[in-house]
C-alpha cells in the first residue's frame, strides 16, 4: 500500500498496487484510490507509465478491458497493454516516448 499527503485538505490518502511491471527504462503500475463512498472508476483506478531515462510521468487514459485465457487485455487512448503473470507488452501508438514497444517483467 502507498500513502501519500492530499494537499489540499491535509488528510491522508491510500491507494492499492493492483499490477506493476519493470523494464530498463519503464515502469507502468496499475493503483486503485481507497475512497469508500466513491464509485466512479475513472476517480478510482489509474496506470500510470513511469519514464525512468526522462524522469516523467504520464497517466495512461484507459478506455477498455478484457481477458483470453490467463492473458489480460487493457485498451488506452494511445496504448494497448497484454499481460499474463510474468510478462508484460505495452504499445505505444503516440510520440511521447522514443520506444514505441516497451517489454516488461513482473
Amino acid at each position: 500500500m502507498i500513502c501519500v499527503v492530499d494537499r489540499k485538505e491535509t488528510k491522508m490518502t491510500n491507494f492499492k498496487t493492483l499490477y506493476y511491471f519493470e523494464s530498463e527504462t519503464f515502469s507502468l503500475i496499475e493503483i486503485k484510490r481507497i475512497l469508500p463512498n466513491e464509485t466512479d472508476k475513472s476517480k478510482l483506478f489509474f496506470w500510470l507509465l513511469f519514464d525512468k531515462q526522462g524522469a516523467r510521468l504520464k497517466k495512461l487514459n484507459f478506455v477498455s478491458m478484457r481477458s483470453d485465457g490467463d492473458t489480460q487485455f487493457r485498451v488506452f487512448e494511445n496504448e494497448q497493454l497484454s499481460f499474463d503473470s510474468q510478462k508484460a507488452l505495452l504499445i505505444l501508438n503516440n510520440e511521447d516516448f522514443s520506444e514505441n514497444q516497451i517489454n516488461f517483467i513482473q
